[in-house]
């Protein structure tokens, strides 16, 4: 009889903490509910009382021996460390080195790595439209943590971003945050959009001719698009196209106005091939108003007088040094003062982010932000649909919802 009990505790203990897969749960808040994932291993539940329960308020991820080396650091992150734990706190005040990022997230700085905490409680009296946009902001804030320790050459060049999609990855987030793993945003009230690249994150350009028409209009059309992919090297420098890597010196700068910050991109490997942009380890892919028509402001606003320019009216990229990314962000956009440079591949150029899911074992591309809904009736997707995601090193199942946004290497077979 004593066997048995212990066998059912063990059993029960295990499906409540070390779940298998991940999940999306509605958590009913004071202020309206929002579906959290819950990843393997995570889970939150909320008491009569309307608090979590006591071992499940902190949630934490600790990273070890990361070093200057980027493919080194990047197989280090996938042997993170997560927990959650009772109403104590993770992170030990008496070991000192504590920074706090939010009211509900620090970090514990060890030697060669740290230890994250969040303290979920944080969002119970927060309405959902908050606690997702807290999320957002905490991956922007978290840039600007881990950047400082490139810029003090104690880490690889831009693994930065890699650590940040590794924390989103493995502690619960809400559904509608999921793309702030790749510091994005979108808003709706001003029209900008902005989505810091990655290897995972291609970008087609369409490539458009201008012609000039007889009462001083211009005409444009479509001519062909052009696939653009980033890489890193060992260091986490850009790299387009490791064949032309040997040409370092003697690039041009491509700059094209007086204030040194504008860029032309005379070809599809100008991240790479241009003496200014390969400099900058940060390329943000900035959506700002491409029609006349819509709402005009500075910089890249589009108006009447700027339809023959290389920056407005086109999609553009912001490229950062890592000593300026700690100044990113103001007022909710792009700081144009720190930035680096802007550059662009020409007049009327628009820029799609695409990432690679995985259908039936076939790669297919699809727009960055799509959800399952709007791709179901693209690829013929049927109701017995088994969907998987990539979670430290392996593919777990994800019970994904019609509204459910999709991710790099999301896995789809039926």
């Amino acid at each position: 009889m004593k066997n048995y009990i212990l066998i059912l505790f063990l059993f029960t203990f295990n499906k409540s903490y070390s779940q298998c897969s991940f999940r999306i749960k509605t958590l009913d808040f004071k202020n309206g509910s929002i579906d959290f994932i819950l990843p393997p291993k995570s889970n939150l539940v909320l008491n009569e009382k309307g608090v979590f329960r006591k071992n499940l308020r902190y949630h934490s991820i600790e990273v070890e021996n990361l070093n200057s080396n980027y493919y080194v650091s990047l197989s280090q992150l996938d042997k993170a460390i997560y927990c959650h734990t009772k109403k104590t706190k993770i992170l030990d005040s008496k070991e000192g080195n504590i920074s706090t990022v939010t009211s509900f997230c620090r970090i514990q700085w060890k030697n060669s790595g740290f230890i994250l905490e969040i303290d979920y409680n944080d969002f119970l009296d927060k309405s959902p439209d908050s606690i997702k946009k807290l999320f957002e902001d905490l991956s922007k804030k978290l840039l600007v943590e881990f950047a400082k320790k490139e810029v003090q050459n104690t880490w690889a060049t831009s693994i930065c971003q890699n650590i940040i999609e590794k924390i989103f990855e493995v502690i619960p987030i809400p559904e509608e945050a999921s793309l702030a793993r790749y510091i994005s945003e979108y808003d709706v009230s001003y029209g900008h959009s902005f989505i810091l690249l990655n290897s995972k994150i291609k970008l087609r350009v369409d490539a458009v001719d201008i012609d000039t028409a007889i009462n001083g209009n211009w005409s444009y059309r479509l001519i062909g698009t052009s696939m653009i992919s980033i890489y890193r090297d060992k260091w986490g420098r850009i790299i387009q196209n490791p064949f032309h890597n040997f040409q370092n010196k003697g690039m041009p700068d491509n700059l094209i106005n007086n204030d040194g910050k504008i860029v032309l991109q005379a070809s599809t490997e100008d991240i790479q091939l241009s003496n200014t942009l390969k400099e900058c380890d940060y390329i943000f892919l900035y959506q700002n108003n491409l029609k006349k028509n819509n709402k005009s402001s500075s910089p890249g606003g589009c108006n009447s007088s700027s339809e023959t320019s290389t920056v407005n009216c086109n999609s553009q990229l912001w490229h950062f040094k890592k000593n300026s990314i700690s100044q990113f962000y103001l007022n909710d956009d792009l700081n144009f003062s720190s930035v680096n440079y802007i550059s662009s591949f020409g007049l009327r150029n628009v820029i799609y982010p695409l990432i690679e899911i995985v259908v039936n074992n076939k790669y297919v591309s699809i727009p960055i932000g799509i959800n399952f809904n709007q791709l179901k009736p693209q690829l013929s997707i049927t109701n017995s649909t088994n969907i998987f995601r990539y979670w430290n090193g392996k593919y777990k199942k994800i019970n994904l919802r019609n509204e459910s946004i999709l991710l790099p290497s999301d896995k789809i077979q039926f």
